[in-house]
């Protein structure tokens, strides 16, 4: 009776390790996957740009992201020589965000183009 009651202890301890670790990995997993979803062109409905009048140029763009559980989590820019890149990232959807994109762009007279994503899909040339 003595063993039956140290085994049932010693398999509940194993079952609370394993959750402890699937926890670990699983939320581990979330942070990578936050840092790394950047949303791609063909992921936003609605994509539009209108550029300013004036100079310099400004950029309004607006779209809609077209996975329901994601949301924009913050939008980045990277100049590499005369291409400028937007990086969105995304987070799964939670109070105070949405999947909404409105950003404007500022874009410095050395750029010449604007990509967006990974995929660096030209969404802008300058004429």
């Amino acid at each position: 009776m003595k063993n039956n009651f140290l085994i049932t202890i010693l398999y509940r301890a194993i079952f609370a390790c394993m959750l402890l670790i699937v926890g670990l990995v699983t939320a581990e997993s979330l942070t990578a996957c936050e840092e790394t979803m950047i949303l791609e062109k063909k992921d936003i409905q609605f994509l539009n740009i209108v550029q300013s009048e004036k100079s310099p140029v400004r950029l309004n763009i607006t779209g809609l992201i077209f996975h329901s559980s994601l949301a924009v989590g913050e939008i980045k820019t990277y100049q590499l020589n005369d291409v400028l890149q937007i990086n969105i990232y995304l987070k799964p959807v939670s109070a105070g965000l949405s999947g909404n994109i409105s950003y404007n762009l500022l874009v410095p007279e050395t750029v010449r183009k604007v990509v967006l994503g990974k995929g660096q899909e030209v969404i802008w040339v300058r004429k």
